[in-house]
Protein backbone atom coordinates (compact mmCIF):
# COMPACT_ATOMS: atom_id res chain seq x y z
CA UNK A 1 0.00 0.00 0.00
CA UNK A 2 2.97 2.26 0.57
CA UNK A 3 3.73 2.48 -2.72
CA UNK A 4 0.44 4.03 -3.95
CA UNK A 5 0.42 6.50 -1.33
CA UNK A 6 0.38 9.85 -2.45
CA UNK A 7 3.07 12.24 -1.20
CA UNK A 8 2.00 14.86 1.85
CA UNK A 9 0.83 18.47 1.08
CA UNK A 10 -1.88 16.84 -1.07
CA UNK A 11 -4.46 18.13 1.46
CA UNK A 12 -6.92 20.83 -0.26
CA UNK A 13 -7.98 21.80 3.65
CA UNK A 14 -8.78 18.99 6.38
CA UNK A 15 -11.73 19.99 8.66
CA UNK A 16 -11.63 18.89 12.50
CA UNK A 17 -14.37 18.61 14.38
CA UNK A 18 -14.53 18.91 18.02
CA UNK A 19 -17.09 19.07 20.98
CA UNK A 20 -18.17 17.16 24.11
CA UNK A 21 -20.29 14.05 22.85
CA UNK A 22 -23.54 14.52 22.59
CA UNK A 23 -23.10 18.02 20.89
CA UNK A 24 -24.29 17.62 17.39
CA UNK A 25 -20.29 15.97 16.34
CA UNK A 26 -22.08 13.46 14.61
CA UNK A 27 -24.03 15.54 12.67
CA UNK A 28 -21.71 17.81 11.76
CA UNK A 29 -19.29 15.13 10.56
CA UNK A 30 -22.16 13.59 8.43
CA UNK A 31 -22.70 17.06 6.84
CA UNK A 32 -19.03 17.44 5.79
CA UNK A 33 -19.11 13.86 4.05
CA UNK A 34 -22.10 14.47 2.00
CA UNK A 35 -20.25 17.94 0.98
CA UNK A 36 -17.07 16.01 -0.22
CA UNK A 37 -15.03 15.35 2.87
CA UNK A 38 -13.99 11.93 3.40
CA UNK A 39 -13.65 10.30 7.23
CA UNK A 40 -14.68 7.34 9.56
CA UNK A 41 -17.49 7.94 12.16
CA UNK A 42 -14.87 8.82 14.62
CA UNK A 43 -11.15 9.29 14.53
CA UNK A 44 -9.18 9.34 17.69
CA UNK A 45 -5.70 9.10 15.74
CA UNK A 46 -4.52 12.55 15.60
CA UNK A 47 -3.81 12.86 19.43
CA UNK A 48 -1.60 10.17 18.93
CA UNK A 49 0.64 11.58 16.22
CA UNK A 50 0.94 15.25 18.37
CA UNK A 51 1.62 12.82 21.63
CA UNK A 52 4.60 10.88 18.68
CA UNK A 53 5.58 14.14 18.39
CA UNK A 54 6.25 15.43 21.80
CA UNK A 55 7.55 12.47 23.18
CA UNK A 56 10.28 12.50 20.12
CA UNK A 57 11.11 16.21 21.65
CA UNK A 58 11.50 14.24 24.96
CA UNK A 59 14.22 11.60 23.87
CA UNK A 60 15.94 13.80 21.69
CA UNK A 61 16.14 16.87 24.73
CA UNK A 62 17.06 14.10 27.11
CA UNK A 63 20.33 13.05 25.15
CA UNK A 64 21.10 16.22 22.79
CA UNK A 65 23.49 19.00 24.72
CA UNK A 66 25.71 16.72 27.01
CA UNK A 67 29.06 16.74 26.31
CA UNK A 68 29.71 12.73 27.11
CA UNK A 69 26.78 11.85 24.83
CA UNK A 70 28.36 13.88 21.95
CA UNK A 71 29.21 10.61 20.31
CA UNK A 72 25.85 9.09 20.51
CA UNK A 73 23.10 8.35 17.86
CA UNK A 74 20.87 11.15 19.17
CA UNK A 75 23.44 13.56 18.38
CA UNK A 76 23.77 12.90 14.92
CA UNK A 77 20.61 11.37 14.38
CA UNK A 78 17.99 13.60 11.75
CA UNK A 79 15.58 15.43 14.32
CA UNK A 80 13.26 16.75 12.31
CA UNK A 81 12.43 14.67 9.45
CA UNK A 82 11.73 12.11 11.70
CA UNK A 83 8.94 14.34 12.97
CA UNK A 84 7.85 15.59 9.47
CA UNK A 85 7.59 11.95 8.45
CA UNK A 86 5.10 11.14 11.27
CA UNK A 87 2.64 13.72 9.85
CA UNK A 88 3.66 12.55 6.10
CA UNK A 89 2.44 9.38 7.12
CA UNK A 90 -0.66 10.49 8.81
CA UNK A 91 -1.58 12.97 5.80
CA UNK A 92 -0.84 10.16 3.09
CA UNK A 93 -3.09 7.83 4.26
CA UNK A 94 -5.86 9.86 4.90
CA UNK A 95 -5.58 11.51 1.44
CA UNK A 96 -4.68 7.90 -0.13
CA UNK A 97 -8.69 6.94 1.83
CA UNK A 98 -10.89 9.77 1.39
CA UNK A 99 -8.59 11.74 -1.10
CA UNK A 100 -7.48 15.38 -0.64
CA UNK A 101 -10.61 16.55 1.00
CA UNK A 102 -10.86 14.70 4.21
CA UNK A 103 -11.95 15.31 8.17
CA UNK A 104 -11.54 13.93 11.61
CA UNK A 105 -14.37 14.21 14.04
CA UNK A 106 -13.34 12.94 17.64
CA UNK A 107 -15.07 14.55 20.33
CA UNK A 108 -14.08 14.99 24.23
CA UNK A 109 -10.46 16.27 24.96
CA UNK A 110 -8.11 13.91 23.52
CA UNK A 111 -7.42 16.02 20.13
CA UNK A 112 -8.98 19.06 21.17
CA UNK A 113 -6.43 19.54 23.50
CA UNK A 114 -3.34 19.44 20.59
CA UNK A 115 -5.86 21.88 18.20
CA UNK A 116 -2.58 24.30 18.33
CA UNK A 117 -0.47 21.19 17.40
CA UNK A 118 -2.23 20.67 14.91
CA UNK A 119 -2.76 23.80 13.11
CA UNK A 120 0.75 24.02 13.05
CA UNK A 121 1.09 20.68 11.05
CA UNK A 122 -1.69 21.43 8.70
CA UNK A 123 -2.13 25.29 8.04
CA UNK A 124 -5.20 25.12 5.65
CA UNK A 125 -7.32 23.09 8.21
CA UNK A 126 -10.52 24.48 9.34
CA UNK A 127 -11.73 23.77 12.91
CA UNK A 128 -15.77 23.49 13.90
CA UNK A 129 -16.42 23.03 17.56
CA UNK A 130 -19.89 21.69 18.52
CA UNK A 131 -21.31 23.21 21.98
CA UNK A 132 -24.36 22.60 23.69
CA UNK A 133 -25.53 23.75 26.95
CA UNK A 134 -24.56 21.34 29.98
CA UNK A 135 -27.67 20.54 31.29
CA UNK A 136 -28.59 19.04 27.51
CA UNK A 137 -25.05 17.40 27.53
CA UNK A 138 -25.88 15.29 30.69
CA UNK A 139 -29.37 14.67 30.53
CA UNK A 140 -28.40 13.40 26.65
CA UNK A 141 -25.27 11.49 27.55
CA UNK A 142 -27.41 9.78 30.58
CA UNK A 143 -30.31 8.75 28.40
CA UNK A 144 -27.93 7.26 25.77
CA UNK A 145 -25.46 5.58 28.00
CA UNK A 146 -25.87 5.34 32.19
CA UNK A 147 -28.26 7.16 34.81
CA UNK A 148 -26.89 6.63 37.52
CA UNK A 149 -24.78 9.64 39.62
CA UNK A 150 -21.38 8.05 38.45
CA UNK A 151 -22.13 8.62 34.75
CA UNK A 152 -23.93 12.47 35.99
CA UNK A 153 -20.63 13.18 37.15
CA UNK A 154 -18.36 12.06 34.82
CA UNK A 155 -20.20 13.59 32.11
CA UNK A 156 -20.37 16.98 33.79
CA UNK A 157 -16.49 16.99 34.08
CA UNK A 158 -15.39 16.26 30.71
CA UNK A 159 -17.80 18.60 29.86
CA UNK A 160 -16.19 21.06 31.67
CA UNK A 161 -13.03 20.08 30.69
CA UNK A 162 -13.74 20.34 26.69
CA UNK A 163 -15.26 23.54 27.07
CA UNK A 164 -12.43 24.89 28.77
CA UNK A 165 -9.94 23.70 26.37
CA UNK A 166 -11.72 25.59 23.48
CA UNK A 167 -12.22 28.97 25.46
CA UNK A 168 -8.24 28.66 26.16
CA UNK A 169 -7.24 28.02 22.27
CA UNK A 170 -10.13 29.39 19.94
CA UNK A 171 -8.40 32.57 19.74
CA UNK A 172 -5.34 30.93 18.40
CA UNK A 173 -7.12 29.59 15.69
CA UNK A 174 -8.44 32.95 14.77
CA UNK A 175 -10.45 32.58 11.56
CA UNK A 176 -9.64 28.69 10.94
CA UNK A 177 -12.31 28.00 13.79
CA UNK A 178 -15.67 28.73 14.28
CA UNK A 179 -18.51 27.29 17.00
CA UNK A 180 -21.66 25.75 16.21
CA UNK A 181 -24.07 25.61 18.84
CA UNK A 182 -26.49 23.29 18.61
CA UNK A 183 -29.28 25.22 19.83
CA UNK A 184 -28.77 27.02 16.67
CA UNK A 185 -28.49 24.23 14.40
CA UNK A 186 -32.32 23.38 15.34
CA UNK A 187 -33.70 27.04 16.11
CA UNK A 188 -32.23 28.73 13.10
CA UNK A 189 -30.64 26.05 10.44
CA UNK A 190 -31.30 28.38 7.76
CA UNK A 191 -28.77 30.90 8.96
CA UNK A 192 -26.44 28.45 10.89
CA UNK A 193 -26.01 27.00 7.42
CA UNK A 194 -25.10 29.94 5.76
CA UNK A 195 -22.17 30.79 8.19
CA UNK A 196 -20.70 27.23 8.03
CA UNK A 197 -20.66 27.33 4.42
CA UNK A 198 -19.31 30.65 4.68
CA UNK A 199 -16.56 29.38 6.98
CA UNK A 200 -15.74 26.58 4.32
CA UNK A 201 -15.81 29.02 1.70
CA UNK A 202 -18.71 27.12 -0.03
CA UNK A 203 -20.67 28.34 -2.91
CA UNK A 204 -23.73 30.00 -1.52
CA UNK A 205 -26.38 27.81 -2.11
CA UNK A 206 -24.66 25.39 -0.15
CA UNK A 207 -26.40 27.59 2.82
CA UNK A 208 -29.27 25.85 1.95
CA UNK A 209 -28.06 22.49 1.50
CA UNK A 210 -26.72 22.60 4.76
CA UNK A 211 -29.93 23.88 6.32
CA UNK A 212 -31.66 20.79 4.68
CA UNK A 213 -29.49 18.48 6.10
CA UNK A 214 -29.83 19.64 9.42
CA UNK A 215 -33.51 19.25 8.88
CA UNK A 216 -33.76 15.96 7.52
CA UNK A 217 -30.37 14.23 9.35
CA UNK A 218 -31.49 13.30 12.86
CA UNK A 219 -28.52 14.36 15.34
CA UNK A 220 -27.03 11.52 16.76
CA UNK A 221 -29.91 11.62 20.38
CA UNK A 222 -32.15 9.28 22.12
CA UNK A 223 -35.16 11.82 21.86
CA UNK A 224 -36.27 13.99 19.84
CA UNK A 225 -37.14 16.70 21.21
CA UNK A 226 -34.19 18.93 21.58
CA UNK A 227 -35.15 21.98 23.37
CA UNK A 228 -33.05 23.07 26.32
CA UNK A 229 -34.20 21.27 29.59
CA UNK A 230 -34.52 23.67 32.68
CA UNK A 231 -32.43 22.07 35.53
CA UNK A 232 -35.03 22.06 38.00
CA UNK A 233 -36.91 19.89 35.74
CA UNK A 234 -35.06 17.17 34.91
CA UNK A 235 -34.91 13.92 36.88
CA UNK A 236 -31.60 14.17 38.35
CA UNK A 237 -31.26 13.82 42.47
CA UNK A 238 -31.00 17.08 44.30
CA UNK A 239 -27.26 15.99 44.88
CA UNK A 240 -26.33 15.74 41.46
CA UNK A 241 -28.31 19.05 40.97
CA UNK A 242 -26.07 20.96 43.09
CA UNK A 243 -22.97 19.14 41.71
CA UNK A 244 -23.50 19.97 38.49
CA UNK A 245 -24.38 23.96 39.46
CA UNK A 246 -21.13 23.61 41.40
CA UNK A 247 -18.94 22.17 38.93
CA UNK A 248 -20.26 24.04 35.55
CA UNK A 249 -21.26 27.54 36.78
CA UNK A 250 -17.95 29.21 35.76
CA UNK A 251 -18.23 27.66 32.23
CA UNK A 252 -21.48 28.02 31.71
CA UNK A 253 -21.80 31.84 32.65
CA UNK A 254 -18.19 32.08 30.24
CA UNK A 255 -20.43 30.72 27.10
CA UNK A 256 -23.72 32.79 27.90
CA UNK A 257 -25.41 29.69 28.90
CA UNK A 258 -28.14 29.47 31.84
CA UNK A 259 -29.74 26.92 34.21
CA UNK A 260 -33.19 27.34 33.59
CA UNK A 261 -32.88 29.13 30.34
CA UNK A 262 -30.97 28.72 27.13
CA UNK A 263 -28.51 31.86 27.31
CA UNK A 264 -27.80 34.49 29.64
CA UNK A 265 -25.61 37.12 29.65
CA UNK A 266 -21.85 35.92 29.27
CA UNK A 267 -18.88 36.42 31.48
CA UNK A 268 -16.18 38.94 30.37
CA UNK A 269 -13.88 36.68 32.72
CA UNK A 270 -11.72 34.66 30.23
CA UNK A 271 -9.24 32.08 30.47
CA UNK A 272 -6.15 32.97 29.12
CA UNK A 273 -4.26 30.32 26.96
CA UNK A 274 -0.90 28.64 28.61
CA UNK A 275 0.92 25.31 27.36
CA UNK A 276 3.20 23.02 29.67
CA UNK A 277 6.54 22.40 28.38
CA UNK A 278 6.78 18.78 29.09
CA UNK A 279 10.71 18.66 29.39
CA UNK A 280 10.22 20.81 32.56
CA UNK A 281 7.61 18.75 34.04
CA UNK A 282 8.67 16.83 37.41
CA UNK A 283 7.02 13.54 37.33
CA UNK A 284 8.36 12.13 40.56
CA UNK A 285 5.87 12.14 42.86
CA UNK A 286 3.17 10.34 40.59
CA UNK A 287 2.79 6.45 41.47
CA UNK A 288 2.21 5.37 38.18
CA UNK A 289 3.45 8.19 35.02
CA UNK A 290 0.53 6.71 32.29
CA UNK A 291 -1.74 8.29 34.36
CA UNK A 292 -0.30 11.53 33.74
CA UNK A 293 0.06 11.58 29.99
CA UNK A 294 -3.12 9.85 29.54
CA UNK A 295 -5.17 13.02 31.35
CA UNK A 296 -3.09 15.40 29.29
CA UNK A 297 -1.47 18.53 29.61
CA UNK A 298 -4.13 20.85 31.70
CA UNK A 299 -5.57 17.98 34.18
CA UNK A 300 -3.64 15.88 36.27
CA UNK A 301 -4.74 12.42 38.08
CA UNK A 302 -3.05 11.86 41.22
CA UNK A 303 -3.43 9.46 43.78
CA UNK A 304 -2.95 10.16 47.69
CA UNK A 305 -2.93 7.29 50.15
CA UNK A 306 -1.26 7.39 53.98
CA UNK A 307 -3.49 9.83 55.95
CA UNK A 308 -1.54 13.17 56.42
CA UNK A 309 1.43 12.54 54.38
CA UNK A 310 2.09 14.51 50.91
CA UNK A 311 2.22 11.66 48.53
CA UNK A 312 1.41 12.96 44.72
CA UNK A 313 2.91 16.02 43.44
CA UNK A 314 3.46 17.53 39.74
CA UNK A 315 5.74 20.58 39.18
CA UNK A 316 6.13 22.65 36.01
CA UNK A 317 7.40 25.95 35.31
CA UNK A 318 5.89 27.91 32.83
CA UNK A 319 5.53 31.85 31.72
CA UNK A 320 2.27 33.85 32.68
CA UNK A 321 1.03 35.24 29.39
CA UNK A 322 -0.03 39.50 29.59
CA UNK A 323 -2.10 40.08 31.68
CA UNK A 324 -2.99 36.83 34.18
CA UNK A 325 -3.30 37.77 36.91
CA UNK A 326 -4.54 34.30 38.90
CA UNK A 327 -4.22 30.47 38.62
CA UNK A 328 -7.43 28.73 39.16
CA UNK A 329 -8.12 24.94 38.86
CA UNK A 330 -10.72 22.65 40.50
CA UNK A 331 -9.65 19.84 42.95
CA UNK A 332 -12.30 16.77 42.58
CA UNK A 333 -12.74 13.39 43.52
CA UNK A 334 -13.19 10.28 42.42
CA UNK A 335 -13.22 6.27 43.87
CA UNK A 336 -12.97 7.36 47.40
CA UNK A 337 -12.04 4.50 49.87
CA UNK A 338 -13.24 6.83 52.48
CA UNK A 339 -11.79 10.20 54.13
CA UNK A 340 -11.66 13.30 52.48
CA UNK A 341 -8.61 14.84 50.29
CA UNK A 342 -6.92 18.07 50.85
CA UNK A 343 -5.29 19.56 47.58
CA UNK A 344 -2.62 22.32 47.04
CA UNK A 345 -2.08 24.85 44.49
CA UNK A 346 1.31 26.70 45.22
CA UNK A 347 3.33 29.29 43.05
CA UNK A 348 7.12 29.39 43.79
CA UNK A 349 9.58 31.88 42.30
CA UNK A 350 13.08 29.89 42.71
CA UNK A 351 13.26 28.07 46.45
CA UNK A 352 10.47 31.01 47.49
CA UNK A 353 6.93 30.13 47.55
CA UNK A 354 5.41 33.27 46.70
CA UNK A 355 1.92 32.02 47.45
CA UNK A 356 -0.17 29.05 48.27
CA UNK A 357 -4.23 27.13 48.73
CA UNK A 358 -5.26 24.29 50.34
CA UNK A 359 -8.63 23.03 49.83
CA UNK A 360 -10.63 20.33 51.03
CA UNK A 361 -12.73 17.83 48.75
CA UNK A 362 -14.78 14.66 48.85
CA UNK A 363 -16.02 12.63 46.23
CA UNK A 364 -19.16 14.50 44.74
CA UNK A 365 -17.89 18.06 46.17
CA UNK A 366 -15.74 19.51 44.10
CA UNK A 367 -12.98 22.81 45.72
CA UNK A 368 -11.90 25.59 43.65
CA UNK A 369 -8.31 26.96 44.37
CA UNK A 370 -7.42 30.57 42.86
CA UNK A 371 -4.12 32.03 43.77
CA UNK A 372 -2.66 35.24 42.68
CA UNK A 373 0.25 35.83 40.23
CA UNK A 374 2.68 38.16 41.80
CA UNK A 375 3.25 40.96 39.21
CA UNK A 376 6.73 41.08 38.99
CA UNK A 377 7.00 37.43 38.27
CA UNK A 378 7.68 36.79 34.43
CA UNK A 379 8.59 33.15 35.08
CA UNK A 380 6.77 30.82 37.84
CA UNK A 381 6.62 27.30 38.95
CA UNK A 382 3.24 25.85 39.51
CA UNK A 383 3.43 23.04 41.91
CA UNK A 384 -0.02 20.49 42.47
CA UNK A 385 -0.19 18.07 45.35
CA UNK A 386 -2.69 16.04 47.32
CA UNK A 387 -3.07 14.11 50.40
CA UNK A 388 -5.72 12.14 52.89
CA UNK A 389 -7.08 14.26 55.02
CA UNK A 390 -5.91 13.33 58.90
CA UNK A 391 -9.01 12.43 59.74
CA UNK A 392 -8.77 9.46 57.12
CA UNK A 393 -8.62 5.82 58.57
CA UNK A 394 -5.42 4.15 58.03
CA UNK A 395 -6.59 1.64 54.82
CA UNK A 396 -7.74 5.27 52.97
CA UNK A 397 -7.13 5.82 49.16
CA UNK A 398 -8.59 8.30 46.60
CA UNK A 399 -8.32 9.35 42.70
CA UNK A 400 -7.96 12.72 42.67
CA UNK A 401 -8.35 14.98 39.76
CA UNK A 402 -6.86 18.68 39.40
CA UNK A 403 -9.02 19.67 36.04
CA UNK A 404 -9.46 23.06 34.25
CA UNK A 405 -5.91 24.18 35.05
CA UNK A 406 -5.80 28.05 33.60
CA UNK A 407 -4.54 31.41 34.04
CA UNK A 408 -7.56 34.23 34.66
Amino acid sequence: MGDSLPGPGLSSYPIFIFGSPRSATSLLSECVRRLGWGGFDEGHMFDLLALQRSVIDQHYTSYRHDSERSAWAPESFPYEPLKAGLVAFFEQFMVGRFGPNWHDKTPGESTLCHAREIKKLFPNARFIFCKRRSVDVIASATRRFANNSVAIRESCDLWVSVMMYWAEIRSDLGVSGIEIDQHDIVADPLATGRRLAAFLSLPDDHGEKLAEMFRTIAPEQTKSDPTPIPLSQTEFSEEDKAYIVERTAHCMTLFGYGFETPFVEASSFRPVPFSIDPRVVDLSGLKDRSLYMHTGPRRFLLHPSNPGELESTVRFLCRPTHGAKFVRTVLTVENVKSGEVVGKLALRSGAETVSEIEGVSSWGVPCELVVAIPEELNMIEILLSTKMASSAPNNAYAWANFVDLSFL
